[in-house]
């Protein structure tokens, strides 16, 4: 099982240019099918059961790759090796997505900020670290006008938090996997106290339920 990162992507702008932001991102998987006999390639729909968003539709797989590359085992079969190829879904997604899964666990959110524009925002989670963000600039210059902020926490607590507008980023931040109680507040994360609220022995020194745990065995001694 890969450590989770959990994702959160901000998109700001006008009802009608996050109309078309949400209907992009929550199309059906298209894959690249070649026609061996006629020797060209094209795009077909995999109809499939699908929430609100894929990778796969700001940063698509090449025409040149085939579906039987593309969807094929990269691994081991029968003791020998199959698959390593730059077009498998492996190698491909984690070179050009940075992950080497689509958005999994997405949940979206919409609410409008007044005078025609709006917030559109997904959750979603990805395998190890965060989608690299020359896709999302990817995505970005195919909605010159929203403007993004990416932020990602990794399940041990390191984490990262950019905003892009048009394939430039104007602002990034990064942090560390939190050392304190303090830490986690700064980055309004979620303290391993409020996890384990009746072990104090996972606790931080400044979490406030082992201070008082503390403070209590000190006057009931």
């Amino acid at each position: 099982m890969p450590n989770w990162v959990y994702n959160s992507l901000h998109c700001h702008g006008s009802k009608e240019d996050l109309d078309k932001l949400q209907e992009f991102l929550r199309m059906e998987i298209r894959i690249n099918k070649w026609d061996k006999e006629t020797r060209t390639d094209y795009y077909d729909i995999e109809p499939v059961e699908f929430t609100y968003m894929s990778l796969r539709n700001p940063f698509l797989p090449p025409y040149n790759v085939s579906e039987e590359e593309y969807y094929g085992t990269n691994g081991t079969i029968k003791g020998e090796r199959v698959g390593n190829t730059a077009g498998n879904w492996y190698n491909w997604n984690n070179t050009h997505w940075g992950v080497k899964w689509d958005a999994s666990r997405v949940d979206m959110e919409r609410c409008p900020d007044g005078e025609g524009r709006g917030q559109l925002t997904y959750h979603f989670e990805s395998p190890w670290g965060p989608p690299w963000d020359e896709m999302m600039l990817e995505l970005s210059e195919q909605f010159p006008t929203v403007s993004f902020t990416h932020r990602y926490d990794e399940e041990q607590g390191w984490g990262g938090e950019y905003e892009f507008q048009n394939g430039e980023i104007t602002s990034w931040e990064e942090w560390d996997i939190p050392e304190s109680h303090a830490d986690h507040e700064a980055l309004d994360t979620t303290c391993v106290c409020k996890f384990f609220p009746d072990d104090v022995e996972y606790m931080f020194d400044d979490c406030p339920a082992k201070m008082e745990a503390l403070a209590n065995a000190q006057v009931s001694s």
